[in-house]
């Protein structure tokens, strides 16, 4: 076909712009991509899929909550449906129900701090996999203030490692000393000795006083809100910023608070070192200096308390998470990059039409993670059912390029809270949990890594549409070929699209091919001013260049 011209994109790394007209998609993105990720190189390629973690349903609703860290006890895999809550066992993979003490109708977040998690009203666990709580009635007990070991002066009446006591669980001493304090045991050393996972904090003594071991305790400062700044727990509720005593997330002072003015309420909180960040319905607040008293021996105030941002507001507290310095905050108008010290970074350009439609209907996130240098945002519905999965690049490839947007669908992507999990072995082998939303699973999110089908065997569908091609001078001019070069492992179905028409099939399909082999070429062969094409895989797919061929004035 001599006369042909030959346009190529092969660089992908804006991602997808859903959102905006497709006119203005940039040469280096795409209509929309689900199911796909963007490689260093700013090429699209087809995510992996879900493999199970946990070995067995958990409950019957889906799973609301996920975390997974090193508590007192060790490490430990949280997660909780509407009514019960549970951990992972001692082989790493079958789920342990706890009981109804936790629970959550939507999703939400805990806090950890000194081998504790604190929990939304006020729950606290070290790790413990026991159910029942151990009460002990007058032993002569020996602790030393600033040391973590406690023991008995005598030989117990019931052996603390006989088995009824194991890591993890709740120390609390009950009489005589007024230390309401709850201290995770991270060591039981013998019959009558533990090692606490931070220094007991009261006064020394030796006396004879009732305590207990306890599974779950409770916080003095009930809050909705809780997450670390400064080495504090700080606790939220309604238009109040409670600080623990730094270093004691058991301790409350009574004055010890921010007030956010104007009749704001806090929405959500995070903490970028010493700095607290309040997320309220009048935009953010700054707590700086949290490794300082409120006010000096002289009422002169050390914190510093102002607003960063007027006009952010947060959409949902349980979709912000860290990443480096600053925090990604999903707020009512965007998703945001935040710190204390400049001005929020709006990383949504390319989806704020679908973002913002999901806000009007009165959707919320889940619990999102940042894993890879990726950003994942589960958005759910009133019902937590999961409406997409939104993932963000978040690095730059190596064309240049930042925060280019796809999406997420089928069983691997069923997921209402993710969480990061690292080892503390030689092979770190970092990994991503997701919290299924339907079944109750923990799965194993290895989306990096190329693979045919989620963990329920299905071949979940990569969809690739891209940007709009104009044939030039604004006519309709003919439209000969497109043509791919690939790497996949399945069969490839290509259409094409006029405008805003519906979709034609291109044929025949694509055999699974190489770059070392030939291109992929599908016959077009239309009058158009402007066209888009869609490419879809169901097996492991790397898209590295597109080319489509045109001869200009209509001839054929």
């Amino acid at each position: 076909m001599a006369g042909l011209v030959k346009t190529v994109q092969d660089d992908f790394s804006a991602g997808a712009f859903p959102s905006v007209a497709h006119e203005l998609v940039p040469d280096n993105g795409l209509t929309d991509a689900i199911n796909a990720l963007i490689s260093d190189d700013g090429l699209p390629y087809r995510r992996g899929g879900s493999a199970y973690k946990s070995n067995a349903n958990f409950g019957a609703g889906g799973l609301r909550f996920l975390w997974d860290g090193y508590l007192a006890g060790g490490q430990r895999t949280v997660f909780a449906d509407a009514t019960h809550w549970g951990v992972l066992a001692v082989d790493d993979t079958t789920p342990t129900d706890l009981g109804t003490a936790i629970h959550f109708t939507d999703p939400s977040k805990a806090a950890s701090m000194n081998g504790m998690l604190f929990f939304p009203g006020g729950a606290i666990y070290g790790g413990s996999r026991k159910t029942s709580a151990v009460s002990i009635a007058g032993e002569v007990i020996v602790a030393n203030e600033g040391s973590p070991i406690v023991q008995t002066a005598n030989p117990p009446t019931t052996p603390w490692n006989s088995g009824s006591i194991d890591v993890g669980m709740l120390l609390r001493l009950k009489t005589g000393l007024g230390d309401h304090r709850y201290y995770a045991v991270k060591s039981i050393d013998n019959d009558h000795q533990v090692t606490l996972a931070s220094p007991y904090l009261g006064p020394s003594f030796v006396d004879f006083i009732d305590f207990e071991f306890v599974p779950v305790g409770s916080l003095s400062q009930v809050a909705t809100i809780y997450f670390v700044a400064g080495n504090r727990l700080i606790a939220c509720d309604g238009d109040r910023a409670y600080e623990s005593n730094i270093g004691d997330p058991n301790t409350f002072t009574a004055d010890e608070y921010q007030r956010v003015p104007a009749g704001a309420q806090i929405l959500g909180g995070e903490g970028i070192r010493d700095t607290g960040l309040l997320f309220t319905t009048a935009g953010v607040w700054a707590i700086g200096n949290l490794a300082f008293r409120l006010t000096d021996a002289n009422g002169s105030m050390q914190q510093r308390f102002e607003q960063v941002s007027r006009d952010l507001i947060v959409w949902s507290w349980p979709g912000i998470t860290q990443w480096g310095t600053r925090l990604i905050v999903p707020a009512v108008d965007g998703v945001w990059l935040v710190d204390s010290i400049s001005a929020p970074e709006r990383i949504t350009t390319g989806l704020d039409e679908l973002y913002r439609s999901y806000v009007d209907a009165g959707h919320h996130t889940g619990i999102a993670a940042v894993f890879n240098n990726h950003y994942f945002l589960p958005i759910l519905d009133s019902s937590n059912a999961l409406i997409d999965l939104l993932v963000c690049r978040l690095a730059p490839t190596r064309r240049g390029h930042a925060f280019g947007w796809t999406r997420f669908s089928g069983d691997g992507a069923t997921v209402s809270a993710l969480a990061v999990r690292a080892a503390t072995t030689t092979a770190r082998q970092p990994a991503l949990l997701g919290a299924h939303r339907t079944n109750g699973r923990v799965l194993r999110l290895p989306y990096h890594i190329p693979s045919a089908t989620d963990a329920d065997a299905s071949a979940f569908q990569m969809e690739l549409v891209s940007r709009q091609w104009f044939s030039g001078n604004l006519v309709k001019n003919f439209v000969a070929k497109i043509r791919a070069r690939i790497a996949s492992t399945g069969t490839t179905a290509a259409a094409w699209q006029e405008e805003d028409g519906g979709w034609t099939s291109l044929s025949p399909d694509a055999a699974a091919a190489t770059l070392t082999g030939e291109p992929a070429k599908w016959n077009v062969g239309k009058l158009r001013r402007a066209i888009r094409f869609r490419l879809r895989s169901s097996g492991p797919f790397v898209l590295h260049s597109l080319e489509v061929f045109i001869r200009q004035s209509g001839r054929q």
